[in-house]
C-alpha cells in the first residue's frame, strides 16, 4: 500500500512539472463550528498535509471561509479542513477511503473551478449563489441558486476609427489599435547598391522581400521609406540590398538593435501619429563610419571623419590657384588660403525716374574708380546705363565688376477733377486697373474708392516695376434744398418771405390768374379777389428740388358792420369776445394772421360768447357765415 501511494505521489510530482495550473476555489461552512483562534486551514496531498500553510479567509463575514489555490490541471488530490483539529467521520460523495481516509477528494479539470461550500466535518453543502447561465461570462457550474450576477459584457475595441474595431463589443477594453506612420532610414554609403534596389522586409509585410522598396531621395546614399503600422506594437524587420533572400543584411547577435534569437532588427512603435527612426548603417545598429584624415596636424584634416583612411597630407602648404591674389608658385598642396577680391556690385536692377540708386562697397580697397569717374567706395545713379567699378587692394590685386541699370518712368495716375457730391449720394473714384497695388488715404487697397463726404482724398499706386505714383482730389458736399416761406396780407396784396435753404434758384406759382414767376427770393402778389388760394414755392440746386404748398386766405375786412346789424366786442380783447347780430349768421371761423383756420363753431343764439383765452397775443380774423352772405372782421388779442 505504501508503494501504491508512493507511485501516486511520484506521478503527481511528475505531472505537476508539465501540467498547466488552474485556479481552484475551496469553501467550508463554519456556521456550526467555533472557529479556532489560529484560523481555518486546508491540508492535503498538494501541500504535504501541512496544517499551517494554506489558510481560508471569511472576507464577507458570512462564516463561509474560502481559499483560492493554483494547482496543476487534470489531476486529483486528497484533503481535509483543519480548525485546530482535523475534521472527522467524513462520509458521503465528497469522501473517499484512499490511504488513511476517509479524506475529501478533489478532482481538477482543465479550467478554473469553484468547489461546493461543504460544512465542516460533513459532505453536506449549503446553498451556493452565483451565475447559473452557461452562456454568461461568469458562469459558475457549482452555483445552486442564481444571484442575478451574470455578466454578458462583450469586451473589445469600441472605436470605429481603430484598426481592430469590434462592432459586437459592448465595453471598451483599451485594446484599440491605431495607425502610425513610421519612416525607416538606412545608410548605404559603404555598400554597392544592388541594381534591384534596396528593400525593407519584416513581420509587417509577411517578410516579403520585394514589396517595400526604399529610395535615396537626395543622393546622400540614405535610403528611406514610410509605411503605416499599428501604434504600440512590436515588429521585427531587416534591410535587403536587393529584392530576394540571400542579399539581406546580417546583424551580429550582440548588437543592441537586434533580437539575439532571430537576428532581426526590433521595433516598438509608440502612440504618436508619426515616428521617425534614426539613420543606421547597413548591417549595423550605429551610424556609418566616415573615412578621412583624422590627424589634426595634416593639411587635409577632416573634422567630420571618424575613421582614418591614411589620406593625410603633410607637404608644403600654400595657395595653388594662379588666379588668386596670393598665388604661391612654390606650394604643391593648397591650404585653402587663397583669397580673391570677389568684387560684386549686385544684380542688374532698375530704378524709378524720380529716385536715385546708391551703390556702396563694404570691402575696403586701396583705390576705387567708377565709370562715372567717382573715386569713393560709393556712387549715386539716377539714369539707365551700364556702370562698372575697378578696385585695387593694398597688395596690388585688381578686380572689377559691372552692373546694368534700367530707368522706369513713374506711374501717371489721374482720378479726375475736384467733384461736388450731393448729400446722401456717392461717387466712385477709379484709379484704373493698370497697377500692381493701390493704397488710398483711408488705407483701403482696392482699385476704386466710394466717397460720400467732403474732404481731401489721395491714391498711391505701385506699378510692376515698384515705381510709385500719387494723385489727390478735393470733394465738396452739396446739401439738397429745403423749400419754405412765410407771408403777410394787406387787402389783396400778399408779401411772401422766402425761407428756403441750400437753394440756388426758385419758382413761384400763385394759381390765381395764371401768373407765375421765378423770382429769386421774396415776392409780392396781388390777388384778383377775396378768396382762398394755393401758393407753391419750388427751391432748386444741382442736387434736386423741394416744393412747399400753402393755402392763402385773402379776406375782406372792410365790411360795414351796421349794414349787417351785428356787433363784435370787445375788440381788442383779452379772453372772450361777444357776438350780437340780427342777420341770421349761424357759423363762424377764426383764422390766424396767415389765414390758417384754427376754430370753427355754430351760432345758436343772437348773443354768443366765445372764449379765446388759449390764443396767444396777435392779429386774428373772424368770418361769420349765413345764408348767401358772410362777414369778415379783424380781431386783436392783447
Amino acid at each position: 500500500m505504501r508503494i501504491f501511494f508512493l507511485l501516486i505521489f511520484l506521478n503527481v510530482f511528475n505531472f505537476s512539472l508539465h501540467a498547466q495550473n488552474v485556479s481552484v476555489t475551496l469553501l467550508v461552512d463554519m456556521q456550526n463550528q467555533t472557529v479556532s483562534t489560529s484560523g481555518v486551514f486546508v491540508a492535503g496531498t498538494f501541500n504535504n498535509w501541512s496544517t499551517n500553510t494554506d489558510q481560508l479567509i471569511d472576507s464577507n463575514g458570512d462564516q463561509v471561509y474560502e481559499i483560492i489555490l493554483s494547482l496543476p490541471s487534470n489531476f486529483g488530490y486528497e484533503y481535509k479542513f483543519y480548525n485546530g483539529n482535523w475534521e472527522n467521520n467524513l462520509s458521503g460523495s465528497c469522501a473517499n477511503n484512499f490511504g488513511s481516509g476517509p479524506n475529501r477528494w478533489l478532482s481538477i479539470g482543465s479550467n478554473d473551478q469553484v468547489e461546493p461550500a461543504y460544512q465542516f466535518g460533513s459532505c453536506n453543502v449549503i446553498v451556493f449563489y452565483g451565475c447559473t447561465d452557461s452562456t454568461a461570462n461568469n458562469y459558475n457550474p457549482n452555483a445552486t441558486n442564481d444571484d442575478g450576477s451574470c455578466d454578458y459584457t462583450v469586451f473589445g475595441c469600441t472605436d470605429s476609427l481603430a484598426n481592430n474595431y469590434n462592432s459586437l463589443a459592448t465595453s471598451d477594453d483599451s485594446s484599440c489599435i491605431y495607425d502610425i506612420l513610421v519612416t525607416f532610414n538606412v545608410d548605404m554609403k559603404n555598400q554597392v547598391v544592388s541594381n534591384n534596389g534596396v528593400h525593407l522586409t519584416g513581420s509587417f509585410n509577411g517578410w516579403s522581400t520585394d514589396s517595400i522598396e526604399m529610395f535615396d531621395l537626395n543622393g546622400d546614399s540614405v535610403f528611406s521609406v514610410s509605411i503605416t503600422l499599428n501604434q504600440n506594437y512590436y515588429y521585427e524587420y531587416k534591410f535587403i540590398n536587393g529584392n530576394s533572400w540571400g542579399s539581406e543584411e546580417i546583424l551580429l547577435f550582440w548588437q543592441t538593435c537586434s533580437n539575439p534569437n532571430s537576428g532581426n532588427r526590433t521595433l516598438n512603435t509608440d502612440s504618436s501619429a508619426i515616428q521617425l527612426l534614426p539613420i543606421v548603417c547597413y548591417e549595423s545598429c550605429d551610424v556609418c563610419p566616415i573615412y578621412g584624415c583624422t590627424d589634426s596636424l595634416a593639411i587635409n584634416y577632416d573634422t567630420s571623419a571618424t575613421v582614418n583612411d591614411s589620406s593625410c597630407l603633410y607637404n608644403r602648404l600654400g595657395c595653388t590657384d594662379s588666379l588668386s591674389c596670393n598665388f604661391d608658385v612654390h606650394a604643391n598642396i593648397d591650404d585653402g588660403s587663397c583669397y580673391y577680391l570677389n568684387l560684386f556690385l549686385g544684380n542688374d536692377t532698375s530704378i524709378c525716374s524720380n529716385s536715385n540708386l546708391l551703390i556702396e562697397i563694404d570691402s575696403v580697397f586701396d583705390s576705387y574708380l567708377w565709370s562715372n569717374s567717382d573715386t569713393n567706395n560709393f556712387t549715386t545713379i539716377n539714369s539707365s546705363g551700364t556702370y562698372f567699378l575697378n578696385v585695387v587692394d593694398t597688395n596690388g590685386c585688381k578686380d572689377s565688376d559691372t552692373i546694368n541699370i534700367l530707368n522706369h518712368p513713374i506711374p501717371l495716375i489721374d482720378i479726375g477733377n475736384d467733384p461736388e457730391i450731393c448729400d446722401g449720394d456717392s461717387i466712385i473714384l477709379d484709379a484704373g486697373n493698370y497697377w500692381s497695388s493701390y493704397l488710398w488715404s483711408d488705407s483701403t487697397i482696392n482699385q476704386t474708392l466710394t466717397i460720400k463726404t467732403s474732404g481731401m482724398f489721395s491714391i498711391m499706386v505701385t506699378d510692376s516695376n515698384g515705381c510709385v505714383g500719387i494723385d489727390y482730389i478735393n470733394t465738396s458736399l452739396i446739401y439738397k434744398p429745403i423749400s419754405d416761406f412765410t407771408y403777410s396780407i394787406i387787402g389783396k396784396d400778399v408779401s411772401f418771405i422766402n425761407k428756403s435753404t441750400n437753394a440756388m434758384s426758385y419758382f413761384w406759382d400763385f394759381y390765381s390768374d395764371g401768373y407765375q414767376t421765378d423770382s429769386s427770393l421774396d415776392v409780392t402778389h396781388t390777388y384778383p379777389n377775396f378768396s382762398t388760394y394755393l401758393t407753391t414755392l419750388i427751391a432748386f440746386n444741382q442736387c434736386g428740388s423741394d416744393t412747399t404748398i400753402k393755402t392763402i386766405n385773402v379776406l375782406n375786412t372792410s365790411y360795414d358792420s351796421q349794414s349787417f346789424k351785428l356787433k363784435i366786442y370787445p375788440n381788442p380783447f383779452t379772453e372772450d369776445i361777444n357776438i350780437y347780430q340780427e342777420n341770421s349768421f349761424r357759423e363762424y371761423n377764426i383764422y390766424n394772421s396767415q389765414s390758417k383756420l384754427i376754430l370753427n363753431k355754430k351760432i345758436d343764439e343772437n348773443l354768443n360768447n366765445i372764449n379765446l383765452s388759449e390764443l396767444s397775443s396777435g392779429i386774428y380774423y373772424i368770418k361769420l357765415l349765413g345764408s348767401n352772405k358772410e362777414f369778415i372782421s379783424k380781431l386783436i388779442k392783447n
